[in-house]
């Protein structure tokens, strides 16, 4: 039989079950799937548009919307935010997110690039899973599968990037490679939007990729990356330490320049000076 082709969304089993999701009417139910399918269908990362919920023709009337934004008290299943869109609670938990789903397309491009997704795949390979294969135990078996056929099965004549592939979206495959467990979605959405914003303005791709691999050993929030690239650029070079020996040989020339100058004696000359026991003597 083949594979199914179609966008899906992630349910919890106990979905219906769940006390704020139980108490609603079948109106505000079918509306609070609605949202969810249609914000993972357009990759809004849970964000819905004011004039999307509200507009005519949608069926999710005002009643509805009350009835989302109400139905508990610390964390009702809609939020409405200070700029009128609303948002819906604990999408990304659940959903992939934007970033999530353009680091994966990263890297099954970089898999097609290589012929194809290995079929035992090694730790060491730095591109081998995309972020929607988990291996069991990791944590992460909660997210299953979502995407299109096309995008977990690599088409090989896909368009792919330069060899570097010098997007924001690499970078974070690569770090998300990197890590041990796989991040949360709103802390891989953060890292990409501040890796975007420095490639945006034009700033050099390696050092950029250096600024991420040393941000990750801070454990630092993302936000923080402009000042980790500013520090590996702006690093004063340290001056070279002296051995005892070059020590003792500066002062023995310290000490020859001030005699030389009259001012500790009768001159000496320089193998004269360089043995601190006839310096002594001469003083």
């Amino acid at each position: 039989m083949a594979k199914r082709t179609d966008l899906f969304i992630r349910l919890s089993l106990d979905y219906a079950n769940h006390p704020k999701i139980a108490s609603l009417s079948d109106a505000a139910f079918r509306a609070h799937v609605e949202m969810i399918l249609y914000s993972r269908k357009y990759e809004t990362d849970g964000i819905l548009k004011n004039r999307v919920v509200n507009r005519v023709g949608s069926g999710w009337d005002a009643e509805v919307v009350a009835e989302l934004l109400t139905n508990d008290d610390a964390a009702p299943s809609l939020l409405q935010l200070d700029n009128g869109d609303y948002e819906l609670h604990g999408f990304s938990d659940m959903q992939e997110t934007k970033a999530e789903i353009a680091a994966r397309r990263a890297i099954n491009a970089q898999n097609g690039k290589r012929g194809g997704r290995p079929r035992k795949p090694k730790k060491t390979q730095p591109v081998s899973e995309s972020l929607s294969g988990s291996p069991p135990g990791s944590g992460t078996e909660t997210k299953a599968e979502t995407e299109t056929e096309t995008e977990t099965e690599v088409n090989p004549s896909a368009t792919v990037a330069s060899d570097d592939a010098r997007s924001s979206q690499t970078l974070v495959g690569e770090w998300i490679d990197n890590c041990a467990e796989r991040p949360p979605g709103r802390v891989i959405g953060q890292l990409s939007k501040e890796i975007k914003t420095l490639l945006d303005e034009g700033q050099d791709y390696q050092q950029v990729r250096s600024a991420v691999q040393t941000w990750n050993t801070k454990g630092a929030h993302p936000s923080v990356l402009p000042s980790v690239l500013h520090e590996l650029r702006n690093k004063r070079a340290q001056p070279p330490r002296q051995t005892a020996a070059e020590r003792e040989m500066q002062i023995a020339k310290e000490r020859h320049e001030r005699i030389g100058n009259g001012q500790l004696g009768k001159p000496l000359s320089w193998d004269q000076v360089f043995q601190p026991k006839q310096i002594e003597d001469a003083q």
